[in-house]
């Protein structure tokens, strides 16, 4: 088995090179997904986090407005080590059995997991190669103001509560600029998996 993390920061491209990877036949495991699962109405994480930041915080369906709880955590940084402690354990947990079923039916699976948080949460020993999803700031912001219409003053703010691109990028074993055409990045990455595997194939 190999793990390999995409990491980055909002708007690097980390969704990019993850459906990349996804398309050369790689099982991808994507922590906001998980994420997204353990804090529904269903969830494990999700009486805890109502206990801890309120009913304000639910939509009128009880579900939890994740704008709402991202704008309350991102302008304080105690209440986001609070939240993370919450839902991290829980994510690495289903992370872990997604992990050990993939590996059931092939020990020697290569398998993408899309960690935007990966340094933050100290993950990065648990990976054998980490990928970093780059653009410039100006990129960054460009395509989140398009994708989310941020303020730059938010855009700013999110940025400021992780780790910097630029950490991010001397931590990580490569780095790939997504400010190119899906071809050339397609093309780039199939050389990292093959650096990686020299035996890797299309399936």
């Amino acid at each position: 088995m190999t793990l390999i993390a995409i990491t980055g920061v909002i708007g690097s491209g980390k969704s990019t090179i993850a459906g990349i990877l996804k398309s050369f036949g790689l099982p991808v495991i994507d922590a906001d997904e998980i994420s997204r699962k353990v804090t529904q109405k269903d969830g494990p994480a999700y009486k805890k986090i109502v206990d801890t930041f309120g009913t304000e915080i639910l939509k009128q369906d009880l579900e939890i407005d994740r704008k709402k709880l991202a704008q309350i955590v991102f302008n304080s940084p105690e209440k986001r080590k609070i939240l993370e402690n919450i839902i991290h354990p829980l994510v690495e947990e289903e992370r872990k059995k997604i992990i050990e079923d993939i590996t059931s039916k092939n020990p020697n699976a290569i398998i993408v997991l899309d960690i935007p948080l990966l340094f933050e949460a100290g993950l990065e020993n648990t990976v054998d190669y980490i990928i970093c999803a780059y653009a410039d700031r100006e990129t960054l912001y460009e395509r989140i103001a398009k994708r989310d219409g941020m303020s730059k003053e938010e855009f700013l703010m999110r940025l400021k509560n992780q780790m910097s691109l630029e950490e991010k990028v001397k931590k990580s074993h490569f780095v790939v600029n997504t400010n190119k055409s899906i071809e050339d990045l397609k093309s780039e990455l199939f050389d990292i998996i093959k650096k990686i595997n020299p035996c890797f194939v299309f399936p």
